[in-house]
């Protein structure tokens, strides 16, 4: 019983970090992590202000071309309103 439930652990410590991994990109002559994170403005307001892009518009778009180019950008869809 003990050696399935260290097991079982053993897995979990594993293979944990391996769900959660950044995506590369390349920004100028870069190559940054991104990750992802949850939370209010308010709780990430430090993280975000301490970011490269956060004061800066245009490498924020940089970062969000790079980010789309590697992930796939976003569908459009159109919505219906049904009765």
């Amino acid at each position: 019983m003990k050696a399935k439930i260290l097991g079982a652990l053993a897995v979990i410590f594993l293979c944990g970090p391996l769900a959660a991994h950044a995506v590369q990109v390349t920004v100028g002559r870069s190559r940054w992590d991104v990750t992802s994170q949850t939370g209010t403005f308010t709780d990430l307001e430090t993280t975000l202000n301490i970011q490269t892009w956060w004061a800066d518009g245009l490498l924020a778009l940089e970062f969000a071309r790079a980010l789309g180019d590697g992930l796939g950008f976003p569908k459009r869809h159109h919505w219906v309103m049904r009765d």
